[in-house]
């Protein structure tokens, strides 16, 4: 399966993702969507929340399951999908696949004690990926009206931290990244955005 390895922090990480592939269109949009945290229904390999659960509590599962379903029905709607596979998680097309890298115990570490440094990083890590795929792939770039080409980035459920960082800490992305962003980064799509507590949007 397709794999990025990207920059993160001074240290190489591998993201797994599935690309339903390019269009003959010259103004298709691309979407990444990001996985939540266990509501799929088949059953792979990973470590989830390893942060806060006991090891021997972990389940199995195929993360971008869920999304799989809509991959045909992309390239009429002149749309690109890419799923990806976040960190921690295993791969969701082959078995023997070892998935995403892993966090270090120092991300973890990171994440139980609720520092702003990991979303930083998961902040640049969402902007080299997205980076990484327009100019691997040659993809369109924002058409003159901003209703077609460029990339959508679409976060679902705890999958939303990674959109979220990158709109919250923009500059942690060197100058030059964000202005390659901006030829294409036309939209952020926060489906049913992860909310510990409640939703601070409420009209209640």
């Amino acid at each position: 399966m397709p794999v990025a390895t990207l920059d993160s922090s001074g240290t190489k990480i591998k993201l797994f993702y599935t690309d339903t592939g390019p269009l003959d269109s010259k103004d298709y949009t691309t979407i990444f969507i990001y996985h939540g945290s266990a509501f799929t229904p088949r059953k792979k390999t990973c470590d989830i929340n390893r942060a806060y659960r006991n090891k021997a509590d972990l389940q199995n599962w195929w993360w971008t399951e869920t999304f799989r379903k809509i991959l045909p029905f992309a390239p009429t709607s002149n749309i690109r999908l890419v799923l990806v596979t976040r960190r921690d998680y295993g791969s969701h097309d082959a078995v023997d696949s070892p998935g995403s890298t892993p966090y270090t115990d120092d991300d973890l570490e990171d994440i139980k004690a609720g520092r702003d440094i990991f979303l930083q990083r998961l902040a640049l890590e969402v902007a080299n990926f997205i980076i990484w795929f327009t100019e691997t792939h040659k993809i369109p770039t924002i058409s003159e009206d901003r209703k077609s080409g460029g990339i959508s980035v679409m976060g679902w459920s705890i999958g939303t931290l990674g959109p979220m960082a990158l709109l919250g800490h923009p500059h942690v992305v060197p100058k030059e990244s964000q202005q390659k962003l901006a030829s294409y980064l036309r939209q952020v799509i926060l489906y049913g955005a992860f909310l510990p507590h409640r939703n601070p949007i409420s009209l209640q």
